[in-house]
């Protein structure tokens, strides 16, 4: 980030007939400087503020300690040019109803630190084009109510990894067109109560190994 240069008071050629100037014993001065192509206003105080005004209209102020300002109607701000801001401190912002930031071009935000974001009530995402997410380190979701996911498209979920999922109530999935699972090691089904299969049309099992069924009790309707 590039940092402000500070400027200097005073012109650079300053005619002595056309520079007025009051200086009073604290060190106070005021100064209009009338000299062609260096027409100037200057307000210095003792404390090293100051205002000054130079030839082309550019205004330049420096504050030695705090800057208020109070303003107690509307106040409205047109800058055609870029606009900087450089704080070497923290900034608060507090706004007691909305905030809305519209910016017709790209909107980034860098943080070198965390970065958390907090509300109160909904909170709305809406984007237009592709949305992309990459974290570089672990992701965590917790949701304390129900949550639900729909996707109008196709859906594709690549796990390098180990996928554990752990539910408390019922588990129901259904699948309008084909169906296709498919383990490259071992696949077990294991059920504390009871499992029931069946097919509306043909069903097939097949192994190219042994296949053992064990049942206390067996009925064939």
């Amino acid at each position: 980030m590039s940092k402000y240069q500070e400027e200097k008071p005073g012109g650079e050629s300053t005619k002595y007939l056309g520079n007025h100037t009051i200086t009073t014993e604290a060190g106070h001065m005021i100064e209009v400087d009338n000299s062609p192509n260096d027409r100037r206003i200057h307000v210095y105080h003792a404390s090293g503020t100051f205002i000054e005004i130079k030839d082309d209209g550019m205004r330049i102020t420096k504050i030695e300690g705090k800057d208020q300002e109070f303003v107690n109607g509307e106040k409205n701000q047109l800058i055609k040019g870029d606009f900087k801001i450089n704080v070497d401190g923290n900034v608060l912002m507090q706004v007691t109803g909305s905030l809305k930031h519209e910016v017709k071009g790209d909107y980034e935000i860098v943080a070198h630190g965390d970065f958390r974001v907090k509300s109160a009530g909904n909170h709305l995402q809406e984007t237009s084009g592709d949305q992309r997410v990459q974290v570089n380190g672990k992701t965590s979701h917790r949701t304390s109510g129900d949550r639900e996911e729909i996707t109008g498209g196709s859906k594709t979920d690549s796990i390098g990894g180990n996928n554990k999922q752990t539910i408390t109530g019922e588990n129901v999935q259904t699948v309008s067109g084909d169906n296709v699972t498919m383990t490259g090691g071992q696949h077990q089904l294991v059920s504390a109560g009871a499992m029931g299969i069946g097919a509306g049309g043909d069903l097939g099992l097949a192994s190219s190994g042994n296949m053992a069924a064990k049942a206390t009790r067996i009925d064939l309707n």
